[in-house]
């Protein structure tokens, strides 16, 4: 099954090592069997923690000359994704770290640049350069998962500055939420509807017998549903049944185990009905 998915939390919650593990195996340094995956590093992102060889890992850092750059090469690489050419490397997962990133390295990159005559300009850009982006990771085009990063953001309220201009806040559909994914511009309010998936990672604490002694130990643990103060999206979440709301110190199969069994009733129920 071919998704896109994003997942988005605040620093060191373990997204990079989720998106990441659909191809290679930072517990045993090991790649997964039948996949080939790509790791493109946006602006600084970077995560030598995790061991990814080089071959699996495409850079796009911001050029000192001309920073606006890395856009038109990050562009380029996913249109040679999309081509004959690209397709026949047989890569099954994208990863993209990450989303917030690419926002604010355009939106800094394209005043350094171009010198934009006002803050719209620089938004109207960024909005066309998203919807392009976007288009260019469609799952199916490319024979592969698509899997993003982002950083988390609170809702952003309305309010009035000192010289009396109102500031527009969030609209009224995300008042339930307190968190999702940062963005900058038209993209704050749209990006999930590109993403099949939006899942919402976080770290907790459990209690755990070290040495025979008890212990609190971190666990990363990825929503997979709604319920709390984070927004996520699960096109699936009609079939959810019985399958888990959250999942620990998950890496991407468990997640893909999850989504099969639970659409596995689907399936089930359309052989039945074929059967008659």
């Amino acid at each position: 099954m071919l998704i896109s998915t994003l997942l988005y939390g605040g620093p060191g919650v373990g997204k990079t090592a989720l998106a990441s593990s659909a191809f290679w195996d930072f517990r045993t340094r090991e790649p997964v069997e039948g996949r080939n995956g790509r790791l493109l590093l946006i602006g600084r992102e970077e995560n030598d923690a995790l061991g990814i060889p080089d071959e699996n890992i495409v850079r796009f850092p911001l050029p000192q000359d001309n920073p606006i750059d890395f856009a038109y090469e990050f562009e380029t690489y996913l249109r040679a994704l999309n081509s004959t050419k690209g397709k026949e490397a047989g890569v099954t997962d994208i990863v993209i770290d990450g989303f917030t990133e690419l926002c604010y390295d355009f939106t800094y990159a394209y005043r350094e640049s171009l010198n934009p005559r006002d803050t719209f300009e620089v938004y109207r850009e960024w909005q066309r350069a998203f919807i392009r982006f976007m288009q260019l990771l469609h799952p199916k085009s490319l024979n592969a998962n698509v899997i993003g990063t982002a950083r988390v953001a609170e809702l952003r309220s309305g309010s009035t500055t000192s010289r009396g201009a109102a500031v527009k806040g969030d609209p009224e559909w995300m008042d339930e939420f307190k968190y999702y994914p940062s963005m900058e511009g038209w993209a704050r309010h749209n990006m999930g509807h590109y993403f099949n998936m939006v899942l919402y990672l976080e770290q907790d604490v459990r209690s755990a017998i070290r040495n025979g002694k008890p212990t609190k130990v971190p666990t990363h643990v990825a929503h997979l549903l709604g319920g709390g103060d984070y927004w996520t999206k699960n096109i699936f979440s009609h079939l959810w049944g019985e399958q888990p709301a959250t999942v620990e110190n998950a890496v991407w199969g468990d997640i893909e185990e999850v989504i099969e069994k639970a659409t596995a009733v689907e399936e089930i129920e359309k052989v039945s009905k074929g059967g008659r």
